[in-house]
């Protein structure tokens, strides 16, 4: 599944629609609901998909995480030794996209 914190949600203006209560386990072994959820376009690399993301009231680490549905929409693969993605869009074409510099 996709997830957004609600911050991150509310500040990009998004409509936020009430969903049937999921309850997930954080990687610190939390439990959350997640009550809301919100559907847009999302743009990496030139390659856009229409997306489902939850969100989460948790502090912001990230801005979106991008489930395994998101991978398999753009044909994803990685290459963990540079942290950067290979993504196919709907012609068949590939585009790369590399990690972000955050230092």
């Amino acid at each position: 599944m996709n997830l957004m914190p609600e911050g991150v949600a509310r500040r990009l203006g998004l409509e936020l629609e009430d969903n049937d209560n999921i309850v997930i386990r954080t990687a610190t072994d939390e439990t959350r609901p997640i009550h809301q959820c919100t559907t847009f376009d999302l743009d990496i690399a030139g390659v856009m998909v229409s997306i489902k993301v939850y969100v989460v009231d948790i502090p912001q680490s990230y801005s979106l995480l991008l489930g395994q549905h998101w991978l398999y929409q753009v044909r994803a693969f990685g290459d963990y030794s540079t942290h950067a993605y290979t993504i196919y869009d709907t012609k068949g074409l590939f585009h790369d996209v590399q990690p972000i510099d955050r230092g």
